[in-house]
């Protein structure tokens, strides 16, 4: 479900999963992409061996987005942006994108929180956002989490989640 062709596409020289926020944003600026996105999803994963749900029993639930992009040809690509608890492997984030057009395979075992529909650029003038501007909210974002790190009342997977949906929504 994972694709290896999709960091070449973005101008990344890497192929591990997940590439960094800032790797992402890096390839988008080499290659700018005005793909229209056309759903942003905030969802929380429900697993039982989820780490989030054993430690706060329950109460809590990792939140994480995904956004639909079009692809030329009509082929839809699925960004699943994460807040971890730990750093990416071989590096100091904590932010991560994977890629994927299998929107099951990097949603499982996650519910639907809410969601944004946007026209899609076929059926009306297309005006909305575009998967350049998204990669310049998670540069923000990234930015934002580099100048004040993980805390459990501050920078979290909730707080990442909701700021990029309603930076979405506007």
């Amino acid at each position: 479900a994972l694709i290896s062709d999709m960091p070449e596409f973005l101008g990344l020289s890497i192929g591990l999963y997940p590439v960094t926020f800032a790797a992402f944003v890096a390839g988008m600026k080499a290659r700018p992409k005005h793909f229209p996105v056309t759903s942003f999803r905030m969802l929380r994963d429900v697993a039982r061996d989820s780490l989030v749900i054993q430690n706060t029993l329950g109460f809590c639930a990792h939140r994480y987005n995904v956004s639909s992009v079009l692809l030329p040809g009509g082929r839809t690509l699925y960004i699943r942006a994460d807040y971890y608890i730990t750093p990416i492997p071989g590096t100091s984030s904590r932010l991560g994108i994977i890629l994927a057009y299998d929107y099951d395979a990097i949603t499982r075992d996650s519910e639907l929180i809410a969601q944004l529909s946007i026209p899609h650029p076929a059926v009306t003038k297309y005006d909305g956002p575009t998967l350049d501007t998204f990669a310049f909210l998670l540069e923000v974002a990234d930015a934002r989490v580099t100048a004040s790190p993980f805390g459990v009342l501050g920078r979290n997977c909730y707080w990442l989640a909701d700021v990029l949906f309603c930076c979405m929504a506007r």
